[in-house]
């Protein structure tokens, strides 16, 4: 058996390795696995569009309340510690380290092998800067599904930088394939396509990128082109190895929860993320769970995506 990585990192192991490690020696890593693993099975599916390229399910992980109830505001962060810092994680939690981030198990997993990869600093969660490092990641790990949820997109630590990457189990509509999108510009080698009305739920872009170099100026144009907000565009990005080339799925935003947030009477504990922007809606809540279903799924997505003619305003950035 391995020796705890948080005082002697274990640098030999794939990620799935280490995971595997962990919920040998961690039980409520282990304990959650199994919750989880009774969760897919007891999943439902609550929309499938008629062109069969888009699933949206619903998960019920009670555990996840404490992210999906995070508060994210300025007060809030400063009076709790960070639990992506060292000195306040959990004794049984392990690290891989990698140049300057830490790979670290998720306790409460959405899907399989779920890990969060922090900055080793506390540095607040911003991707200007950081899209290169999330295609290296997709390769170190490509097995898995890399992902970044913005300040106000789904991050219930916005105050130290760190991506998130899950393995299987999830209805990944990022596979969509390419002639299903409309291709908006041509990069050196790489393209930058357009999700359409007729097989998507909002409207979101897909990278096609053949080099990091490409990718990096695509990424940078597409983040002008957003609608600015503080602290930075609202977006989530999705990320995969795709053989040699890296797929990268951004989500413009213009809402961080919906209108239906909260726990009072006909409310729902429903903050959207990457994960549900890939058509996985997690809940914490057995009545949330039952009563979610597909035209309130269609107006979460309209209520926290971007408009058509905000989406059209992006796209002809894009063009110039």
């Amino acid at each position: 058996m391995a020796t705890k990585a948080a005082q002697n990192p274990i640098i030999a192991l794939t990620p799935e390795e280490f995971y595997d490690i962990e919920s040998e020696e961690w039980k409520l890593l282990s304990d959650n696995r199994n919750h989880l693993s009774d969760a897919i099975d007891n999943e439902r599916q609550i929309l499938d569009l008629a062109s069969d390229v888009w699933e949206v399910y619903v998960r019920l992980l009670d555990y996840r309340k404490g992210s999906l109830s995070a508060k994210v505001d300025a007060t809030s962060l400063a009076e709790r510690p960070c639990f992506l810092c060292a000195d306040n994680r959990p004794k049984e939690q392990g690290v891989m380290e990698w140049e300057n981030y830490e790979i670290l198990v998720n306790p409460y997993p959405v899907g399989d092998y779920h890990f969060t990869i922090a900055s080793n600093k506390h540095e607040p969660q911003r991707i200007l800067g950081r899209i290169k490092d999330m295609a290296r990641i997709s390769r170190l790990m490509p097995d898995n599904c890399v992902f970044y949820n913005g300040p106000l997109c789904g991050a219930s630590a916005p105050d130290h930088f760190h991506f998130q990457g899950i393995q299987g189990s999830l209805s990944l509509n990022i596979h969509i394939p390419l002639d299903k999108l409309t291709e908006v510009v041509k990069f050196g080698k790489s393209r930058v396509y357009r999700s359409n009305p007729d097989n998507s739920l909002f409207p979101y872009l897909i990278i096609n990128s053949a080099t990091d170099k490409e990718l990096v100026e695509i990424f940078d144009k597409i983040y002008a082109a957003l609608p600015p907000a503080e602290p930075e565009p609202m977006m989530n990005i999705v990320m995969f190895k795709d053989n040699s080339r890296i797929r990268t799925m951004i989500v413009p935003r213009k809402r961080h929860r919906p209108l239906c947030y909260g726990t009072g009477e006909g409310q729902m504990l429903i903050s959207p993320a990457s994960i549900e922007m890939l058509g996985t809606f997690v809940t914490s809540r057995k009545e949330d769970f039952e009563r979610l279903d597909g035209e309130t799924v269609k107006q979460i997505y309209r209520e926290v995506t971007l408009e058509p003619e905000e989406f059209e305003a992006v796209i002809e950035k894009l063009k110039q």
